[in-house]
């Protein structure tokens, strides 16, 4: 996985991104910042509509790793407007398995979770014995998914689950799926 803590299609909210401590000290923080979108080309100017309202935004942060934390907490100022409270245990994948069926993958798994949260996961796959990871599919939720076989390589494809409970992350040892050889297909993107 490749990242980067500089964001330059982005800018400040005025508000801070902090990851506390069980007893309530800041580990961490950084500004919480805005994702300019580029989605209409409505002409209206961003981050409004034309009456100057404004609507929901995709926000990000990238906080130091310096500690699981008890906490996240965002704040505008002193005040703060959002926090997650991290879930007495930190969620296991106890189970991950995978199988190709003609052009389908069909992938079941089970995680262990102490959150009040339904928690949701995310698939990627590897054809080089796990040196780089590709994404498959995300925003799963349940504990089952029947994907598009179509879009992975054929041969041996190794496939990793993440679990998330809104505050940890779980990762699954990786399978093995054997996709069948096909044709080369040509796709044409307008």
């Amino acid at each position: 996985v490749q990242a980067t803590s500089k964001m330059t299609n982005a800018k400040q909210t005025g508000m801070t991104a902090e990851l506390a401590g069980r007893e309530g000290e800041v580990l961490t923080s950084a500004p919480l910042m805005q994702l300019r979108d580029h989605a209409s080309g409505c002409g209206c100017q961003e981050g409004s509509d034309e009456s100057g309202r404004n609507y929901p935004h995709l926000v990000q942060t990238f906080l130091k790793d310096v500690d699981p934390g008890a906490e996240l907490r965002i704040r505008r100022g002193e005040e703060q407007v959002w926090n997650r409270e991290a879930p007495k245990r930190q969620p296991n994948i106890t189970g991950f398995e995978a199988a190709v069926d003609g052009e389908q993958l069909f992938a079941e798994w089970h995680m262990e979770s102490s959150s009040k949260d339904e928690p949701y996961y995310w698939i990627q796959w590897s054809a080089d014995e796990g040196e780089s990871w590709n994404a498959l599919a995300s925003s799963l939720h349940g504990e089952r998914a029947k994907l598009d076989a179509g879009t992975l390589p054929g041969g041996k494809v190794l496939l990793r689950l993440f679990g998330s409970d809104g505050f940890f992350t779980a990762v699954s040892e990786p399978t093995a799926v054997e996709v069948p050889e096909r044709p080369l297909t040509v796709s044409i993107l307008t």
